[in-house]
């Protein structure tokens, strides 16, 4: 896993956001419970997002590759993860971001046409509730990569959701 200054690492996380037109980028972490099965204890999980879980977010997570996906579950949208590189040379930024604008710009679900141009070139990707992606985990999967079972995934959603 490539280690990056912080400051430097924020900076090319947010260039590859705002080129997706997702703004104000917010950094958000988690310390693994013992009480999570098939998951080691005190493992810090980072993500950064834009937008409104509630509404339309990009995510962007560091398990242990890069991936970002947009949650939009409102209009049953999820675009599954996808793996990037946050290159600190800017051709190559430029470069990763158009590679997966497709997927991850903005304007694929800001509006009615928006969404509807994206269900009809992303099929896979549309239908999607908390419910389906806890049920049966994302499109564009990334368990193979991680060696993390979806049980696992699924075993830490459940514990984490739980009234405590």
């Amino acid at each position: 896993m490539m280690r990056i200054d912080t400051e430097d690492l924020y900076q090319r996380l947010c260039n590859l956001a705002n080129a997706w037109h997702w703004p104000g980028l917010r950094q958000e972490e988690e310390v693994i419970p013992d009480t999570v099965p098939n998951m080691k204890a005190g493992t810090i999980i980072r993500w950064w997002y834009s937008g409104d879980y509630d509404d339309v977010a990009l995510q962007i997570t560091e398990n242990p590759r890069w991936y970002a996906g947009v949650y939009a579950w409102p209009y049953r949208i999820f675009t599954g993860w996808h793996h990037f590189t946050p290159y600190k040379a800017k051709r190559k930024q430029v470069r990763e971001a158009e590679r997966l604008a497709g997927f991850l710009d903005f304007s694929n679900f800001a509006s009615r046409e928006g969404r509807r141009i994206f269900r009809k070139r992303h099929p896979e990707c549309a239908c999607y509730s908390w419910r389906r992606y806890v049920r049966e985990g994302p499109p564009y999967d990334f368990r193979h990569e991680t060696g993390v079972s979806w049980a696992a995934i699924k075993e830490y959603n459940v514990a984490r959701d739980k009234p405590r």
